[in-house]
C-alpha cells in the first residue's frame, strides 16, 4: 500500500491531498526532446564492477554484509587458531655459488648464462630429485626420526626446502623448518654437501670429459687435413697452377681461343659451301679435266716470301726458344710459366696455318699464270679452293672438338680445385678453434671450484609466534572480506537502480520527472532504506507535490503535442511505485481543472480501491464481463477526479483483455472524460499489461531507487518497444531529499 495513514502527502485524509499545492520550487528533471518517439536504448552492460560500484551496492545490505562478515571472520580465525602449526625450529646453511666459473687465462671462454637465469637454476638443482634422493640416500640420514615418520621423504624436502639467494650476492641460503632440531641439522647439512658433490664438482668431471672429446675431434680433423692437401698437390698440378688469378686467366684465354676457332670454323664452312657450288657450275659448263700439279717447292718458296708469314715463323721460334729455356731453368713440366708460353706458341701456329691455307689457291694460281698453263682457269683455281677449305675444315673442327674438350675438362678441375681449397680452409678454420679451445680447457682444469661452504647448519633457530598470529589475523580478515565481497557482488548483479542518471545514461531512457522517497513499508515489514519520511512533514509534502506537477507538466505538454488522453503507468516488476505515481499524477492531473479518471486495471493486485477508500466492486472486471454500465463503477472523489477500481477479477475478465471488449471500454472511458490514468500490471510477471498498452494513447514506466532492476527496467521497455507502443519516458521515485536542494524561501505561496 503505497499511501496509508501518516503520509505526509495526504496528512489529513484523502480531501486534503486534492488541494492544490501551496508551494513550488522542487528541483526535478525534464528530458530535452519531449514527444520524440525514437529512444536511445542501450542494455544494462555486464562489465567488472568497480570499487565504487561495489559500495553502492553493498549499502543495500550493510547491516547483513556487516553482520555476515563479522561471524565468518571469527569462525575463520577460530579454525585458523586450531589448524594453524605449532612453532617449528629452523636449521639454515649457507653456500657460495659464483656465477662466473674461475679462470685462470683472461681470454678464456666462460659461462655466458645471465646471472638471474643461472641462479634460477642453481635453486632448481638444488631441490631437484637428483641431489635430494642422494641425501637421503645416505645412512646418517635415512635413520633419523623426521625422515623416517614420512611417508615420502623426499616429497617433504621438496615442499619444506626452503632455498634462496641472499640480496645482490652469489650466497645460496637452504633452510628447513621442524620441530627435531638435531634431525633438521643433519638433513640440512647434508643436502648442501651433496649439491656441492653432484652439481658444483660435476662441472670439472664435465669438463674432463669435453676435453677428452675436443682431443680425438682435433686428431682426426688434423687426419682429414693431411688427407685432403695432397689430393690438392695432384689436382693442382694437372691444371698447372693452384692460384686463383691464373686460372681465371688461363681459362679466360681458353674461352677466347674457343670462340676464335669456333668462328674460323663457321667462315670456313660458308666458304665451302660457296666454292663448291662454284665449282659444281664450272664443271657442267667446262668438263671435268683439271690443272696440273705443281712443284710444291716453288710453292712453298713463293709462301716464303710474305711479310707476314715470316713473322708467324719468327715469333713461332722465337717462343720455342723461350719454352726450351724457361723449362731449363724451372723444374717441373706443368710450371704456369711454361704453359702460358705453349699457349701462346699454339696460337702463333695457327695463325701461321691459316695465313698459309689462305695464300696458297692464291700463289698457286699465279704461277700456273705465269708458267702458261692452259688449263689454269677460273675451275682450277676452284678445285683448289675447295681442296684447301676443305682440309682447313677438317683441321678447324678437330681444334675446336680438342679446345671444347680442354676447356669442359679445365673448368671441372678448377671448379674441384676452388672446392678443394675452401674446404681444406674451413677444415683449418675448425681445426685451429678446436686446437686452441682444447689449450685453455687444459689449463683452466686446474682452476678453483665454483662453489664452496660458507656456513655449515651448526644451530637450530626456533620462530616467532608472529607469523602464525598473523595467519590467523589475515584469515579472519580475508573471510570478512570475501563476505563482503560476496554480499556487496550479489547486489551489484541485482543492478538495482541508484539514481535516475543511471536510468537516463545506463538505459538511455527519457526522463519525464523524479520524486522523493515515498513513506511505505518494505518486503519484510520495515520502513525500507532511504524512504524514511523527513522530519519536516510539510516541506517533504511540498516536494512531493512540486515533483508530481514537474512530471505531470511534462505528461500535458507531451499530450497536447500530440493529442493523447489515455496514458497507462507500469512498471517492470512489482513494488516499483507505479499505483502511488499513477494516484498521484491523476490528482495533479485533476487539479488543473481537466476532468480526469483514474482506472485500476491491476486485476490481479488492486489498490486504488484502499487508496480512494472506495468499494472494490463493482469496477473494471464487471464492465469487461459486460455486467454493469460505466456509471455503476465510477466512483466521484473530487468534482474532477473519478476513480474505477479493479473490480472481482476472474478468469473471464483476465481472457476479455485479449479480446474486442477491452478497446470498447477504453474507447468508451474517453468519451467520458478528458484525460484518463490507468493502473496496470507490472510489465514483466504477467502479459496483462501489453494488452491494454496496445490500446492506450501512451505508456510511462515507474522507477523506485534501490528496487528497480536496470535489466528488468531495460526488458519491461523493449517488450512494449517491440508492440510500437509510444513510450513518453520514465518517472524514478525515490531520490533523497537532498537531490532538491534548501528552498526554504519556496516553503509557502505567499498569501498576498
Amino acid at each position: 500500500m503505497l499511501i496509508s495513514e501518516g503520509d505526509p502527502f495526504f496528512p489529513d485524509g484523502l480531501p486534503e491531498a486534492l488541494t492544490p499545492a501551496r508551494n513550488a520550487g522542487a528541483n526535478w528533471s525534464l528530458a530535452t526532446a519531449a514527444g520524440s518517439t525514437a529512444q536511445r536504448r542501450r542494455k544494462p552492460s555486464a562489465t567488472f564492477p568497480d570499487p565504487l560500484a561495489l559500495l553502492r551496492a553493498v549499502r543495500h545490505r550493510w547491516l547483513l554484509a556487516l553482520t555476515l562478515g563479522v561471524l565468518s571472520g571469527l569462525v575463520a580465525g577460530a579454525l585458523a587458531w586450531r589448524l594453524a602449526p605449532p612453532l617449528k625450529y629452523t636449521a639454515t646453511a649457507v653456500i657460495e655459488v659464483k656465477w662466473q666459473r674461475p679462470i685462470l687465462l683472461a681470454d678464456a671462454s666462460n659461462d655466458k648464462t645471465e646471472f638471474r637465469i643461472f641462479q634460477s637454476n642453481q635453486l632448481a638443482m638444488m631441490q631437484s630429485a637428483l641431489v635430494l634422493s642422494a641425501a637421503l640416500a645416505k645412512p646418517a640420514v635415512a635413520e633419523l626420526p623426521t625422515v623416517r615418520a614420512q611417508a615420502d621423504p623426499q616429497e617433504w624436502l621438496e615442499n619444506q626446502l626452503l632455498v634462496e639467494y641472499q640480496a645482490g650476492s652469489e650466497l645460496m641460503r637452504l633452510s628447513l623448518a621442524g620441530e627435531r632440531p638435531r634431525d633438521l641439522l643433519i638433513v640440512v647439512n647434508a643436502i648442501a654437501e651433496t649439491y656441492l658433490d653432484e652439481v658444483l664438482s660435476k662441472d670439472h668431471t664435465d669438463r674432463s670429459a669435453s676435453s677428452s672429446k675436443l682431443k680425438a675431434l682435433l686428431d682426426d680433423y688434423t687426419e682429414k687435413l693431411t688427407k685432403r692437401r695432397g689430393e690438392l698437390r695432384k689436382l693442382a698440378e694437372s691444371v698447372g697452377s693452384d692460384n686463383k688469378d691464373t686460372l681465371a686467366l688461363k681459362q679466360q684465354f681458353s674461352v677466347q681461343q674457343l670462340a676464335t676457332e669456333k668462328a674460323e670454323l663457321q667462315k670456313c664452312q660458308t666458304e665451302l659451301k660457296r666454292s663448291t657450288a662454284e665449282l659444281e657450275v664450272h664443271r657442267a659448263n667446262k668438263g671435268d679435266d683439271g690443272p696440273q700439279p705443281l712443284d710444291p717447292s716453288v710453292v712453298a718458296e713463293a709462301l716464303s716470301r710474305d711479310p707476314l708469314l715470316e713473322r708467324y715463323r719468327t715469333q713461332a721460334e722465337d717462343l720455342e726458344m723461350r719454352i726450351k729455356r724457361t723449362r731449363r731453368l724451372i723444374r717441373g713440366h706443368f710450371d704456369p710459366a711454361v704453359r702460358d708460353l705453349q699457349l701462346k706458341r699454339a696460337a702463333v701456329q695457327q695463325a701461321l696455318d691459316i695465313r698459309q691455307a689462305e695464300l696458297r689457291p692464291r700463289i698457286e694460281r699465279e704461277i700456273r699464270i705465269q708458267l702458261g698453263d692452259p688449263r689454269t682457269d677460273k675451275l682450277g683455281d676452284l678445285e683448289n679452293q675447295v681442296k684447301v677449305l676443305t682440309q682447313y675444315e677438317s683441321m678447324l673442327r678437330e681444334g675446336v672438338e680438342r679446345l671444347d674438350r680442354e676447356a669442359q675438362s679445365f673448368n671441372h678441375q678448377t671448379i674441384d680445385l676452388q672446392w678443394m681449397k675452401d674446404e681444406i680452409t674451413q677444415w683449418d678454420e675448425t681445426a685451429k678453434q678446436l686446437g686452441k679451445q682444447y689449450q685453455a680447457l687444459n689449463v683452466e682444469l686446474k682452476a678453483p671450484q665454483r662453489g664452496r661452504m660458507i656456513a655449515r647448519a651448526d644451530n637450530a633457530r626456533i620462530e616467532s609466534g608472529k607469523k602464525r598470529y598473523a595467519a590467523i589475523g589475515m584469515a579472519a580478515l580475508a573471510a570478512f572480506g570475501c563476505t563482503l565481497f560476496g554480499v556487496s557482488w550479489r547486489e551489484y548483479r541485482l543492478r538495482r537502480v541508484d539514481s535516475a542518471d543511471e536510468v537516463v545514461d545506463g538505459l538511455g531512457l527519457r526522463l519525464m520527472g523524479t520524486l522523493p522517497a515515498l513513506p511505505q513499508k518494505g518486503r519484510g515489514g520495515t520502513i525500507a532504506a532511504g524512504n524514511t519520511p523527513p522530519p519536516d512533514a510539510a516541506r517533504f509534502q511540498s516536494l512531493l507535490i512540486e515533483s508530481v506537477d514537474a512530471a505531470r507538466a511534462v505528461l500535458l505538454r507531451d499530450c497536447r503535442v500530440e493529442d493523447l488522453r489515455t496514458v497507462m503507468i507500469t512498471s517492470a516488476s512489482k513494488g516499483e511505485g507505479k499505483s502511488s505515481l499513477a494516484s498521484h499524477l491523476a490528482i495533479s492531473v485533476a487539479r488543473t481543472g481537466r476532468r480526469t479518471l483514474l482506472v485500476d486495471f491491476d486485476l490481479r493486485n488492486p489498490s486504488a480501491h484502499r487508496l480512494f477508500d472506495v468499494a472494490l466492486s463493482p469496477g473494471v472486471s464487471e464492465l469487461l464481463r459486460g455486467e454493469v454500465d460505466v456509471e455503476e463503477a465510477v466512483y466521484a472523489v473530487t468534482p474532477d477526479l473519478d476513480v474505477a477500481p479493479a473490480g472481482l477479477a476472474d478468469a473471464q475478465a483476465l481472457r476479455a483483455l485479449g479480446q474486442d471488449a477491452l478497446p470498447d471500454l477504453i474507447a468508451r472511458l474517453k468519451a467520458r472524460y478528458d484525460f484518463v490514468v490507468i493502473d496496470s500490471a507490472p510489465l514483466l510477471p504477467v502479459a496483462d499489461s501489453l494488452h491494454l498498452a496496445q490500446h492506450a494513447d501512451a505508456v510511462v514506466l515507474s522507477v523506485y531507487r534501490d528496487v528497480s532492476r536496470l535489466p528488468a527496467v531495460f526488458a519491461g521497455h523493449e517488450r512494449l518497444a517491440a508492440l510500437g507502443v509510444r513510450i513518453l519516458g520514465v518517472v524514478v521515485t525515490g531520490v533523497t531529499i537532498d537531490h532538491y536542494g534548501h528552498a526554504d524561501d519556496y516553503a509557502a505561496v505567499p498569501t498576498h
